[in-house]
């Protein structure tokens, strides 16, 4: 009975099957080999259409349990076109990548693919030539970091230096972001380092036309609001926030605000409607004979257009495509006069998003962006018959209690959303970034209104018109709304306990949570007891979960880290100070200072160690591991109690006694990133494209 009376709503878990392939797909050990095969091919050529006749002629049956079987095979068919697509994704954007670093200095042309910040040292370049690179060898982009100040050099430009290349990074914590499988599929070959200065080969003569208005729009804004405003401006606007200063944009993400920088639904509903709106004023005052239906078809086209010129000119973010998808169905259900169910147009604007870029369902910008919007629709679905009611009620009052009952709703429905927007979305902040922000309700309260209703309108405004006085004027307008804005963020930062750190959630508490959520919306409207059993077994899992002891930095970078979560003590050996590994750690395992911890000793009831200039001995459950520092040569008296012993000497360490040994290659080689001590014995956890686990006894 669930099945059929999940029959209406079987549309919305077509992305979730869909993910279920693309999840398959990623567990395979060598992904980009499995497409195309001869078997793939006739898999598609044959199993598809034989799937899809067989559910049409069940569906024309009166076969009652042909309902079951035609769910069986829509699941099926989603699973095989999200495992297939994802294949086909990943055959097309193949490219070759640098796998080995190569510190020698080589010579390299190329085209410079985004617009520089000044702020940044960072250019994406397109690889046109590369010393003892063959063209069929050679990366299609590359990240290039320089030193150069100033740079002047533009999009589109060709640019020749020196540089040496380095692979893109795997994950350097279990969990963490795979920097590799990103760059795969943006086809980012490596990252160059300038060895040099940047020399401009040749800069085109005509620039596009988005370039032309992006430069005049970001130079607008700097010279009218200054550097930092004009960056808080421009990050608004168009979503791009590389020249906002490092300290700002780190006290954003703590308050909870950094949504506000990533264009959304509210971007897309005042760039789309009001041009909808502005459109169709106009066409208002053209008198005719005919019908006002034309009027509106012209206006929803032209809204369509201008929203999606505007998702171009801010690189079709995830989030700003989502919101153009939902937005062109609402215009199309407004021509043909049909009502545009929300949950269905969010439905197949994940499904259209999931098969023409299946990556992206790794991307936590993806997966924030549709909780957030399918718990607010879900909540607006279900209050929607009491407001029409409340509304009813109010036409008889008086004109000055209906204004304080609007705005009481107004107030109370905004403090809701973005209450109920924390939540669905703190799964995954805590999934991915391993905290939460203790004042975001507060901050969105007072950023959320002034954004939507002062800063942004102005901005974007200022930015479609062309004549410099009257634009000038509306910044300087918005420039009061930003100054306010930045204070706020400035003020609730410095709040005590402005974050939470979090332990790091298990993928299976994560997988759970998510299947919780998506059935408490999408599931049997009277039945949202899978819903709960599943929010409780995700929240079990999580608070069980044993995290790790030892993390295995990269062997190049020679960096380990000794932890204890339950006193959230730290160890951490790294030659390079706040280097990008220990920073990431440090955000891992929710530590603020990790400078003043790496420099300590700590004993407690649940893990010692201590460490001298050669070693570190640790100890726990009874187990006992020993670390040999990089640099270590010589042979070393290695405890005869030692139950495994770390090597991260070079080439190799010998003990004057027999142990278990581990050489810190071969545990790289194995993809081997963590050790776990417990009393069974020590677990190497293994974060490779596919994870696994052994334990050493």
């Amino acid at each position: 009975m669930m099945l059929i009376s999940m029959q209406r709503r079987l549309v919305l878990w077509m992305p979730v099957w869909l993910a279920v392939g693309i999840i398959l797909y990623f567990q395979l050990p060598a992904a980009s080999l499995y497409f195309p095969t001869l078997e793939s091919i006739m898999s598609i050529g044959l199993g598809y259409p034989l799937l899809w006749g067989t559910y049409r002629s069940l569906a024309r049956s009166n076969w009652h349990g042909s309902v079951y079987i035609n769910h069986g095979i829509l699941i099926v068919l989603c699973v095989l076109a999200g495992f297939h697509m994802c294949a086909l994704r990943t055959y097309i954007v193949a490219a070759p990548m640098i796998e080995n670093p190569s510190y020698r200095s080589l010579a390299m042309d190329g085209i410079v693919v985004d617009e520089p910040m000044d702020s940044l040292s960072t250019l994406k370049v397109r690889v046109v030539s590369l010393e003892t690179y063959a063209q069929e060898r050679l990366p299609v982009y590359v990240r290039l970091h320089h030193k150069q100040s100033p740079l002047l050099v533009h999009k589109g430009d060709h640019i020749r230096c020196t540089v040496t290349l380095l692979p893109p990074s795997h994950p350097l914590i279990p969990g963490g972001f795979d920097f590799y499988r990103y760059a795969f599929y943006q086809q980012l070959g490596g990252i160059a380092f300038a060895k040099g200065p940047i020399e401009i080969v040749q800069s085109p003569l005509l620039k596009e036309w988005d370039q032309r208005w992006e430069l005049r729009i970001k130079d607008h804004f700097f010279t009218v609001l200054g550097k930092d405003k004009g960056a808080i401006a421009f990050a608004l606007l168009l979503g791009d926030t590389r020249g906002i200063d490092d300290e700002l944009m780190n006290d954003i993400r703590q308050v909870g605000l950094a949504h506000l920088m990533a264009i959304s639904g509210l971007n897309m509903v005042l760039v789309g409607l009001g041009a909808y709106m502005l459109v169709r004023r106009l066409l208002c005052l053209i008198p005719d004979r005919g019908s006002w239906k034309w009027k509106q078809i012209m206006a929803a086209f032209i809204a369509i257009v201008a929203s999606g010129i505007y998702v171009w000119m801010v690189g079709f973010a995830v989030s700003a495509f989502r919101s153009y998808l939902m937005l062109v169905l609402f215009f199309i259900a407004c021509i043909v006069n049909r009502f545009a169910d929300s949950m269905t147009s969010l439905s197949a604007t994940a499904c259209f998003i999931l098969i023409a870029w299946p990556e992206e369902l790794w991307d936590p910008g993806f997966q924030m962006s549709f909780a957030a919007t399918l718990g607010l629709i879900g909540y607006f679905e279900h209050r929607r018959e009491k407001r029409k009611m409340a509304a009813l009620a109010m036409e008889h009052n008086h004109l000055f209690l209906r204004c304080i009952s609007f705005l009481f709703n107004e107030t109370t429905m905004m403090l809701i959303t973005t209450l109920l927007a924390s939540l669905v979305t703190a799964p995954f902040s805590i999934y991915h970034f391993h905290q939460l922000s203790a004042y975001t309700l507060m901050a969105n309260m007072i950023a959320g209104p002034l954004v939507a209703l002062w800063v942004l309108p102005l901005l974007i405004i200022a930015a479609c018109l062309p004549f410099p006085p009257v634009d000038t004027f509306l910044i300087l307008w918005a420039d009061k709304g930003i100054m306010l804005l930045k204070k706020t963020i400035i003020d609730i930062s410095a709040w005590p306990k402005v974050h939470w750190h979090l332990y790091p959630m298990p993928t299976i508490a994560f997988a759970a949570y998510i299947i919780a959520m998506i059935s408490y919306y999408w599931g049997p409207r009277n039945n949202k007891m899978p819903a709960l059993a599943c929010c409780m077994i995700a929240t079990l899992v999580w608070w069980t979960a044993q995290q790790p002891d030892i993390i295995l930095g990269e062997p190049s970078m020679k960096q380990f880290a000794v932890i204890d979560y339950l006193g959230h003590h730290l160890f951490v050996h790294d030659p390079v100070r706040q280097g990008f590994a220990t920073q990431a750690w440090q955000q891992f395992l929710g530590l603020d200072d990790i400078q003043a911890m790496s420099t300590k000793a700590f004993d407690n009831q649940v893990m010692s160690y201590q460490c001298d200039q050669d070693q570190c001995s640790i100890r726990k459950a009874g187990q006992h591991i020993v670390i040999v520092k990089p640099g270590v040569k010589e042979a070393l008296d290695c405890p005869k109690e030692a139950d495994v012993i770390v090597n991260y000497s070079y080439p190799f360490m010998r003990c004057r006694h027999q142990q278990r040994l581990f050489n810190r290659n071969d545990l790289w080689d194995g993809g081997i990133k963590t050790l776990t001590i417990n009393k069974r014995g020590v677990t190497l956890s293994y974060a490779s494209f596919r994870e696994s686990e052994g334990t050493a006894h």
